[in-house]
């Protein structure tokens, strides 16, 4: 037995093909006590391989293969002093200090090539040093008597350092080698396959026959070594440095505590309760530094939302970080920090999707000099099914388009081992074959979107590093690494509705919005709330005609519902069914404890609610044992468990009450929801729908310009439309950029126009500003250069309409050049629609069924309310469908909409879209639900009528 110490994993980038859960499964048959991972210049797999090795029970050692000056060396960690030792030989390529590691000098297998710089250097700086102990000399299968006489010379020990590079599919290696080289497959592994068994795991037998005793003492030391390293890849980064700011949390804190004359005895007691307990985790600076980029937001006019248990905080609120008062909606701060937590705060912000960058840009340039560093979380991809297939074809020399069909043959997001159980297509069996091995497999790596990791300056000395495609500083280590490692971060989103509400208020120069305003609500318990944040999908809509919010609160609990888990429970029908008289789920003995709801458990935090009225647990203790219920049975549950039933049955509660009680909470807690998360949520989208109801044409215009939102941008052309505001179509001597209010009307920009370059708008809309409005489209061509195609796009749109009505003429003149023609006719407005659908995507004036060819019945969604029971026919535009998963079978919940109204419709089928613009010829029972709304059931889907 041996402990292998030169591992590289698929992380290698090609030079390593063993998968981290074969690896652990190869050490748990085998029984060896400890196993590293040294991948090839970078620390990718680190932290799934701490996992592993937890699951798997044996010890988990850490190390990076690393070239520095011509030589090659692996470092072994032995403590957390040699992990940032490690980070700047890494990150800087040069060798400094080695104190905490092992390091490993690899020889090439060259006659006479002596040890280069870097090694001279190392050597010279270790004679004396603390670490000349844990300097070594690697041996493989390779470079044996070289690295033996390099040793001996040196009076180094020798260790044995031969890669293992695969477990069970040497087929893999090569392959990844093959992707990584852009080289042939099949010649490869020809060449390859007789030296594959040299980097197995297996390595004992062979080495001892080929290298007979010499090779004994060389694996022994491989235990030596390890014995030394009890690095457990744990507290890497230390706390930020707590003078980042010339004022303190607890100053700030107190200023503006003076300021608030409003705030009662319980704001103030919060206030002071959550900032000793941020003061004494050492996270006060993390808030400050959270504070100062929303400070940066707001003076840049830019609007955020900080969602998440972050909204939990008093103090959040009172920074300006939250727009939730959490204690007007009885939000635990413990939910989000508490003093049985060592996990650091979780903070995320959603910003106007139109200035995520900015932001992004100011906390990297603020925070990655001086006394902090920054850099971006990783995002780690697999090979999927179809990228397996696609690389492996390409590998084998298939060109992209017979790769890419190929791929398709499996579906979009199954795993690899999906192959191994699908009959594979004829023809390419050791393709699938072999893209079937690359499950759990490395694939590539990407900047994770709005993900900073901060820590003390500098970042290199912290974490490892990388430039990312587009040259941002990123991190090895993803989002899983970051919360293993207990590391800070903050996530930076970019959302479109906020762009949507942000563009509006500012566009009215709104500072705020006023509280519950009745329109406001009406809209909400009509559902008229198609382009408003986290309001809008079809299930939500739905919701809210059934619920009927009428404050903050009851929209905070609808987005909570919304969810899947009170759906799967039946806790939403039951709700429902309650507000709508229809009989009642309420538990009396429940109702008394958790009244807010009605006795219904909605909200994560309900349970700490129990656990503090059942039981007389402190918040923080309630947070444990809602966590340790959502972990399932994992410890400390039992003693929680053992508290809980003791202090119930203090304070009078029987056996079978406390019983219910607990299997009730086991049960929620598997599918409960954060009601700080939900109140953010409600916070914002009450914001859109009132600006929807009292601003309703300049709000749809910055929906339309932020690109709509869970539907296609065509939907909002046409809710504007049903809400009777007029889309008026570019026009050369209107139309801006984008979509623009005028008056009651918004009028289309030049980037909706398809195909048309942003730079010829830009040249359009600059030669207008400067020179006038253009006279005709002579004078436009003598004005503006535009390239032939892009003249036919902008005559397509209709852009010179004003300037020339005749469409016919356009094109003959001004695009073919005939200009002695004269045209007696004109395109009629069907042929110019269709034009202008294709040219936007939309169509701006009337309707798109308008132009459907096809035999279409005279019904209209507007008159299903006098067919409730019967079938119908219709034709339709879908506008949503969903397959869901349902115990009767797969189910498709649909959309549809004509030219009257919105309708949603239950089958079994997928939609059938025909004709052009595509539509539905559909056909099912309409019914009516308990607010009088048709709907439509057992929908099929005809060919024609």
């Amino acid at each position: 037995m041996y402990i292998p110490l030169r591992v590289h994993s698929v992380y290698s980038r090609g030079k390593g093909g063993a998968t981290l859960e074969e690896l652990a499964g190869w050490a748990l048959h085998k029984k060896v006590p400890a196993v590293a991972i040294s991948d090839v210049g970078n620390l990718y797999g680190w932290a799934k391989w701490k996992r592993a090795a937890k699951v798997g029970g044996f010890r988990p050692l850490y190390g990076c293969e690393i070239e520095v000056g011509g030589d090659r060396f692996l470092f072994l960690v032995k403590s957390r002093e040699g992990y940032w030792n490690l980070m700047e030989i890494l990150n800087r390529k040069e060798l400094k200090d080695t104190a905490g590691l092992v390091s490993i000098y690899i020889p090439e297998n060259s006659g006479g090539h002596e040890p280069g710089i870097s090694m001279a250097q190392m050597l010279g700086a270790l004679r004396s040093g603390p670490s000349a102990a844990d300097l070594y000399v690697g041996a493989d299968f390779f470079n044996f008597r070289r690295a033996q006489d390099i040793a001996q010379s040196r009076s180094l020990p020798l260790v044995w350092a031969n890669s293992v590079k695969f477990i069970k599919c040497p087929e893999r290696l090569v392959l990844l080698h093959a992707f990584e080289k852009k080289i042939p497959y099949p010649p490869e592994w020809d060449k390859l396959r007789r030296k594959m068994k040299l980097f197995g795991p297996d390595q004992e037998v062979p080495a001892l026959k080929k290298f007979g005793a010499d090779v004994a003492d060389a694996f022994r030391r491989t235990f030596e070594i390890a014995e030394k390293c009890d690095f457990a890849f744990a507290g890497v980064v230390p706390p930020l440095p707590a003078d980042l700011f010339p004022m303190t949390l607890g100053d700030g804190v107190m200023s503006l505590l003076r300021a608030h004359k409003d705030f009662g005895w319980d704001e103030r007691q919060r206030a002071k309760r959550e900032l000793a307990v941020i003061e004494s985790s050492g996270f006060a600076p993390y808030f400050l530094i959270v504070h100062d980029v929303v400070e940066f937001a707001r003076r840049n006019g830019i609007l955020h939302n900080l969602k998440g248990s972050g909204a939990s905080s008093f103090l959040a609120y009172l920074l300006g970080i939250s727009h939730v008062n959490p204690v007007e909606f009885d939000l635990y701060f413990e939910r989000f920090l508490n003093s049985g937590r060592d996990d650091p705060p979780d903070i995320d912000l959603d910003f106007d999707s139109r200035f995520r960058d900015k932001i992004l840009a100011y906390v990297l340039e603020k925070y990655g000099q001086g006394k902090t560093g920054a850099a971006f979380v990783c995002s780690l991809k697999n090979f999927g099914a179809r990228s397996a297939l696609y690389e492996t074809a390409r590998a084998f020399g298939l060109p992209p388009e017979e790769s890419r069909s190929l791929s398709k043959r499996a579906p979009y997001f199954a795993e690899p081992d999906y192959l191994k159980r699908a009959n594979p297509i004829p023809g390419y069996l050791e393709i699938w074959k072999l893209a079937s091995e690359l499950t759990s497999v490395y694939h590539e790596i990407s900047l994770h979107v709005g993900g900073v990791i901060l820590t003390p300056a500098p970042a290199d000395r912290y974490l490892p590093l990388e430039k990312s495609a587009k040259g941002f500083v990123m991190s090895h280590f993803d989002r899983d690494a970051v919360e293993d490692l207990k590391l800070i971060k903050l996530d930076l989103l970019s959302v479109r509705g906020l762009a949507a509400i942000s563009a509006t208020k500012v566009g009215l120069g709104l500072k705020s919005l006023p509280a519950g305003d009745p329109k406001t609500f009406g809209w909400l318990t009509q559902a008229r709330t198609i382009g408003c944040f986290q309001v809008e999908s079809p299930a939500m809509m739905n919701l809210l005609r059934r619920m009927k919010p009428e404050n903050i609160f009851e929209l905070t609990q609808a987005l909570a519902l919304i969810r899947p888990g009170p759906t799967e429970s039946g806790m939403k029908e039951g709700l429902l069914r309650s507000r709508e008289g229809r009989g009642t789920f309420r538990d009396p003995f429940l109702e008394k404890i958790v009244p807010e709801t009605d006795g219904l458990l909605l909200y994560e935090e309900q349970v700490m609610q129990i656990a503090e009225r059942v039981a007389g647990m402190p918040p923080e203790e309630g947070d444990l044992l809602r966590r340790s219920l959502k972990a399932k049975g994992k410890s400390p549950l039992p003693v929680l468990r053992g508290r809980f039933f003791k202090e119930a049955r203090d304070r009078g509660y029987t056996a079978a009450e406390v019983e219910k009680l607990w299997q009730t909470m086991e049960k929620f807690s598997s599918y409960s929801f954060n009601k700080a998360h939900s109140a953010s949520y409600a916070a914002m989208a009450y914001q859109a729908v009132y600006l929807k109801a009292h601003h309703t044409v300049p709000y749809l215009a910055a929906v339309l310009n932020a690109g709509g939102g869970y539907y296609m941008l065509a939907e909002y052309i046409e809710e504007a439309k049903r809400l009777g505001i007029r889309i008026l179509g570019p026009d050369v001597n209107r139309s801006g950029y984008e979509f623009e209010v005028e008056g009651r009307t918004i009028r289309v920009g030049f980037t909706s126009i398809k195909s048309l370059p942003l730079r010829t708008a830009e040249k359009i809309i600059e030669e207008r500003k400067s020179a006038g409005e253009y006279l005709s489209i002579e004078d436009f061509l003598a004005r503006v250069h535009v390239s032939k195609s892009e003249l036919f796009t902008l005559i397509k749109a209709g852009v010179f309409d004003s300037l020339e009505s005749q469409r016919t003429r356009q094109i003959l003149r001004y695009f073919q050049g005939i200009k002695s023609l004269d045209v007696a006719s004109d395109l009629d407005s069907r042929e110019k629609a269709k034009m202008l659908l294709d040219s936007l995507g939309f169509s701006p004036d009337g309707d798109p069924l308008a132009l459907y060819e096809g035999k279409r019945p005279d019904l209209r969604i507007k008159d299903l309310r006098k067919y409730a029971g019967q079938q119908v026919e219709l034709v339709v535009r879908v506008v949503d469908a969903r397959g869901k998963e349902t115990n009767g079978g797969r189910k498709y919940f649909y959309l549809f909409e004509d030219e009257t109204g919105l309708l949603e419709g239950v089958g079994e089928r997928k939609c059938l879209m025909i004709g052009e613009p595509p539509v539905c010829c559909l056909r099912g029972e309409v019914r009516p639900d308990g607010n009088g709304i048709s709907k439509i059931f057992d929908c099929s889907f005809l060919r024609s009528f």
